[in-house]
């Protein structure tokens, strides 16, 4: 079996762990510091575990065979057009083998419907999130959740000796995803004499120019102050520690998950706002002693509490499985806690979120609209949270429902479409988030396409919902059939697949309600009336024309030697279907031996028109 494997600690003492793990590899001419941290991560894993790294496609079975581990644990819901997620099979064998789920990702990311479809296709109820904040983002698996939270490497991020000759270092990106240093580093950068290191995009071709890893940390050595916050989620992210690890003083917005973390203000760190940072930033560099005592505290806090050697949330995992006892569950009462025993089922304080994401209060205000049929407000909400995330899956599907009750359903077809090549094409994911898939046939249906839709319904044959139930009971009812018992349509089954689009629960009389008026609405009365009376038309279609092209793109590469890199989608108008099979080619390119001599060129040329860019953009602003 051709495995890329690593094997990390000896001690036998130690349970084994069989690590899934990207290969980052790739990242190499590009994000040094992506490496870092994925390393680190296999790093604190040795410090309870023998850690064996596999990140090649493999059979689950065969590495357990050969591995013998105590436990197994995936990387899922990576966000990345650079690291290479290996193909797993087999994985729902050697169920004796307690398994879990890294989600190696931000809580808001994108590819979190991807993450949950490998939790159930590979059978797996635990997930292990890096994001102090994913509970908020993935509340339908809140009770399956626990964090494994950030960290930093002590070898790298220490007390060097520097001199202090720097007031305030800067670093990190700035743009919307970050309103608080948005509001802030232009403030102090133009007052305050200030270290401004440039922040480039992981993918970009300028990303190797990102100061990282032990140059980084001398540098913050060399501050007195540096300054961060934790994204519109509030969360609590590495530079949180890096900052005070490598004995600067720690500038900040406030939040819960700081809190949780220790942090105290004017103890260890400085809580600010726009409306006081300069004055919080002037009082402390005009006080050393002060400053010196806080940098301290800060230093003795994440030292002793947050390095590589204080994360065992998963071996704790690993040993509580064998000792729970039934009417037992596994809790964790913070996110940087310990994880206990205790009686189930588990309350609803345990994991609550320890933040106040800005872009989830826009989205409840979004749907509360939405809910009230205020279309106009709905639509600006979903789209505010998209200029902190122009990604973010709950804000498009938002927008998709928007598009339907406004009588858009061509519009809608295609934003629901967008979220479901996300997944599946994109992330790569056996199936799509199940409402999304949901609403996009029911969006096909008011397009006038009803029997389009029924016909394409169980594409995906695993996948289940019960907005999924709702939708193919809609479509047969539309084609002539009969629909079932409203209860029926009410139920939520153990076989469920959680879903990122966290909808209310709402009766089916209110939810056929809801839809009947979004056909009214798209031009579709005698399909509004066949759902909600039976009295109007069933089948009705309009003429379309076949897609011609993309049906025998689609039969050719159901050809032996081409089955591998058909798209993961119908061949329909709806989604970029020769698009995808064009991604599917350059990755199958890049994971070749030439792909790595071509992705070097194409890195350089990418380099070379990002800094001809900048350089045209300086110079337009001298102009």
């Amino acid at each position: 079996m051709d495995l890329a494997t690593t094997s990390i600690g000896t001690s036998g003492r130690k349970p084994r762990l069989l690590f899934f793990q990207w290969d980052h590899s790739p990242n190499a001419g590009l994000s040094a510091h992506m490496i870092k941290h994925m390393n680190d991560h296999v790093l604190c894993l040795s410090t309870q575990f023998e850690v064996i790294v596999v990140n090649r496609d493999c059979d689950y079975r065969a590495a357990c065979d050969r591995y013998r581990p105590d436990m197994a644990l995936f990387e899922s819901g990576f966000q990345t057009f650079v690291s290479r997620r290996p193909q797993i099979s087999n994985v729902r064998g050697c169920d004796d083998i307690p398994k879990a789920i890294l989600h190696n990702a931000d809580s808001w990311s994108d590819c979190r419907s991807g993450l949950l479809s490998d939790m159930d296709g590979w059978g797996i109820d635990t997930i292990f999130a890096i994001a102090t904040t994913a509970a908020e983002y993935m509340p339908t698996v809140k009770e399956k959740l626990f964090v494994w939270p950030n960290f930093i490497n002590p070898a790298i991020f220490r007390d060097y000796g520097i001199e202090k000759t720097v007031p305030v270092m800067l670093s990190g990106k700035a743009h919307e995803q970050y309103p608080w240093r948005q509001q802030v580093f232009p403030l102090i950068s133009r007052m305050i004499p200030c270290l401004v290191l440039p922040a480039f995009d992981d993918c970009s071709g300028l990303a190797h120019r990102t100061l990282s890893g032990e140059g980084y940390a001398r540098a913050l050595n060399a501050s007195r102050l540096s300054l961060t916050c934790g994204t519109m989620a509030r969360e609590v992210v590495r530079k949180h520690f890096e900052i005070p690890g490598a004995r600067a003083c720690l500038v900040c917005e406030e939040s819960d998950g700081l809190k949780d973390a220790g942090f105290r203000h004017m103890e260890n760190c400085a809580f600010a706002d726009a409306g006081n940072v300069l004055d919080v930033v002037d009082s402390l560099l005009g006080d050393p002693e002060r400053l010196e005592r806080i940098t301290q505290a800060g230093y003795d806090l994440v030292q002793s509490r947050h390095t590589l050697a204080h994360r065992p949330q998963i071996r704790q995992w690993l040993e509580l499985q064998g000792r729970r006892a039934p009417g037992e569950e596994i809790a964790q009462l913070g996110p940087f806690g310990d994880l206990v025993l205790r009686p189930a089922p588990r309350p609803a304080e345990t994991l609550t979120p320890t933040a106040r994401s800005l872009d989830r209060a826009v989205l409840r205000e979004a749907s509360e609209a939405l809910a009230a049929d205020d279309l106009v407000r709905a639509r600006a909400g979903y789209e505010q949270a998209l200029r902190y995330v122009r990604y973010l899956p709950e804000a498009h599907f938002g927008l998709g429902l928007c598009d339907l009750m406004e009588g858009h359903a061509a519009a809608g077809a295609r934003r629901f479409a967008g979220l479901v090549e996300a997944a599946t094409v994109d992330y790569g994911a056996a199936d799509p988030d199940p409402v999304d898939w949901a609403w996009f046939l029911l969006a096909l249906a008011a397009s006038g396409q009803p029997r389009r839709a029924r016909a394409l319904a169980d594409f995906y044959p695993q996948l289940a919902h019960r907005e999924l139930r709702r939708a193919r009971a809609v479509l047969d009812r539309l084609c002539g059939g009969a629909l079932p018992e409203p209860a029926e349509l009410d139920r939520i089954l153990p076989t469920d697949r959680p879903s990122v689009q966290d909808l209310p629960p709402e009766p089916f009389a209110l939810w056929r309600a809801r839809l009947a008026r979004a056909f009214t609405r798209c031009g579709r009365p005698e399909a509004a009336a066949r759902l909600t009376d039976g009295k109007g038309r069933a089948g009705l279609e309009w003429p379309r024309q076949p897609d011609l092209a993309l049906a025998l793109a689609d039969g050719l590469l159901r050809l032996p030697g081409l089955a591998a890199l058909r798209p993961n989608v119908p061949a329909d108008s709806h989604f970029l279907y020769l698009r995808h099979v064009r991604l599917k080619t350059v990755r199958r390119v890049k994971a070749s031996a030439l792909g790595a001599r071509l992705q070097g060129l194409w890195r350089r040329r990418r380099a070379r028109r990002e800094l001809a860019s900048a350089r045209a953009g300086l110079q337009a602003g001298k102009g």
